[in-house]
């Protein structure tokens, strides 16, 4: 269909939807590649802040979003942003965003292991507001400043958590690197020390023969005394 507002055939409905199409692909792959990477849930805008704070009222498992969930909001932006019908110039990067979301949520133990950083973060998020405030908003309710407090401290804590993996996987490193070192060395000693006591060889072999002879010569070796 055309497009060409001069065309015969232009169709002002069919163009004002496909501009309008465009302009969310654009609006989403601009929001995806603003998220923080560490934040999969805001990537595909699942809310689990204002749910976090209803812990007294909702199970473990209910405050997190279930596979349907996460796949549903995955199937939704990977159709609008699918670099075949997306002509942003990084649909392709936030693509990629997208897929590297919705694999880690996909995996239960990593849905489980944020959804603990979450609760804690919620908690600090209270305490804070309770420290500043008489007022506490009741549990459940949804309060866009807590929210972002909460997102805020969410963010904070996976950053360290980060952190503290990178370091400790370069502890790792140079612990193993160190054990490596220790095992060359030990057989570099063991080869020198191979190969000094073959270069002695015929010198033992020697000083052992002459000491025999020097035995048979002075009429053996003398019986120990009994």
């Amino acid at each position: 269909m055309a497009l060409d507002p001069n065309s015969p055939s232009f169709n002002l409905d069919f163009y004002l939807k496909k501009q309008a199409t465009e302009w969310v692909q654009d609006s989403e792959v601009d929001r995806i590649l603003q998220c923080s990477p560490l934040d999969p849930f805001q990537i595909l805008e699942l809310d689990v802040y204002s749910k976090s704070l209803a812990e007294n009222q909702l199970k473990f498992e209910d405050r997190f979003p279930q596979e349907k969930d996460i796949k549903a909001a995955y199937r939704k932006k990977s159709l609008l942003l699918h670099p075949d019908k997306c002509k942003h110039p990084e649909t392709s990067k936030a693509f990629d965003v997208l897929k590297k979301a919705e694999q880690q949520l996909s995996d239960l133990e990593k849905r489980r292991d944020l959804l603990v950083v979450l609760d804690e973060a919620t908690r600090e998020a209270q305490r804070t507001v309770a420290n500043n405030s008489n007022v506490r908003p009741p549990a459940g309710t949804s309060n866009p400043s807590l929210n972002t407090l909460v997102r805020s401290r969410f963010l904070r804590m996976l950053s360290s958590s980060q952190s503290r993996s990178a370091s400790l996987l370069a502890s790792n490193l140079e612990r193993e690197r160190k054990q490596k070192e220790e095992v060359e060395n030990e057989l570099k000693r063991k080869r020198q020390y191979d190969k000094e006591w073959e270069e002695t060889r015929e010198k033992r072999v020697g000083s052992w023969r002459d000491f025999q002879k020097k035995g048979k010569g002075a009429g053996g070796l003398k019986k120990l005394k009994t």
